[in-house]
C-alpha cells in the first residue's frame, strides 16, 4: 500500500513538473517572440538613426570643408592686405624722397631765380644809368 501510495505521488509530483514545465517553455517563447519583436523594432530604429548620423556627418564634413575654404581666402585676403601695405610703405618712401629731390630743386632755382632777377636788375639799372647820361 505505501509503494502503491509513493508512486502515485510520484506520479503526481511528475505530471506537476511536467505542467511547470510545459509553463515555463510557454513563457520563455513569449519572452522569446516579444524579444524578437523588440530587436526588429530596435533594428529598424538603429538603421534610420544610423543613416541620420550618416547625413549629419556628411553635412558637418562639408560645413568644415568650407570653413577650411573660408580660411585659405581669409589668408590669402590678409597676405594681399600686407603686400598692399609693404607697397603703400615703398611708395611712401618714394614720394617722401621725390618730394625732397624736388624741394632741393626748388629751393635751388629760387636763388638762381634770384640770382637772375638781380642781374637783370643790375643790367636795366646800368642801362637806364647809361641812357640818361
Amino acid at each position: 500500500m505505501y509503494t502503491t501510495l509513493f508512486l502515485g505521488l510520484a506520479t503526481l509530483a511528475f505530471i506537476v513538473l511536467v505542467i511547470g514545465v510545459l509553463y515555463l517553455i510557454f513563457h520563455v517563447r513569449k519572452a522569446i517572440i516579444s524579444m524578437n519583436q523588440f530587436l526588429e523594432t530596435a533594428d529598424g530604429t538603429l538603421k534610420s538613426t544610423s543613416e541620420e548620423v550618416t547625413l549629419t556627418a556628411k553635412s558637418v564634413r562639408d560645413a568644415a570643408d568650407g570653413v577650411v575654404a573660408i580660411t585659405s581666402d581669409v589668408r590669402e585676403v590678409t597676405g594681399s592686405a600686407r603686400a598692399l601695405g609693404d607697397n603703400l610703405k615703398d611708395v611712401s618712401a618714394i614720394v617722401k624722397v621725390f618730394s625732397g629731390e624736388l624741394e632741393g630743386m626748388t629751393t635751388l632755382l629760387s636763388g638762381r631765380l634770384r640770382g637772375v632777377r638781380a642781374g637783370i636788375a643790375a643790367a636795366l639799372s646800368v642801362v637806364q644809368k647809361g641812357l640818361w647820361k
